[in-house]
């Protein structure tokens, strides 16, 4: 079933940076089924219409991510970044959560959010995504 899911994400979305692997697909649905997964984006805006494009992809997005049961924590702007390489510098950075691996893929197996990805693909220069476990996220 994995991989049949996986197929219909690939056929959907393709492989182009702007959604998962293949590879990465089956990592994402391999955690735990019944765990909740916080996925964070770093977000670097294309120059004068990224940041509106970003914004008509979240609103466009909106019904499929509550849907999949989809909690935004935070989202914002990068005040100022360091790193190891100037290649590291951000716009904004989202962090959501999802209650499961598969609320995730099936999110993005939504009619309303494929058609909503096109902006998200204009508005990003560029952007990294990290996945966590939420039992492995540590809060003070």
């Amino acid at each position: 079933m994995t991989s049949d899911l996986v197929e219909t994400l690939i056929d959907t979305h393709g492989e182009d940076g702007a959604a998962p692997t293949r590879e990465e697909w089956e990592k994402i649905l391999a955690l735990p089924g019944d765990e909740a997964v916080l996925i964070l984006n770093l977000l670097r805006f294309v120059p004068e219409t990224g940041m509106a494009d970003y914004g008509r992809y979240m609103q466009g997005v909106g019904p499929s991510f509550a849907r999949a049961g989809g909690k935004q924590v935070f989202f914002g702007p990068a005040e100022f970044c360091f790193a190891t390489s100037e290649e590291e510098d951000w716009d904004a950075a989202i962090l959501t959560r999802y209650p499961s691996p598969q609320a995730l893929a099936n999110m993005w197996l939504d009619p309303e959010y494929i058609e909503a990805h096109e902006a998200r693909r204009d508005g990003l220069a560029r952007s990294q995504v990290l996945v966590i476990r939420d039992s492995q996220a540590r809060f003070p």
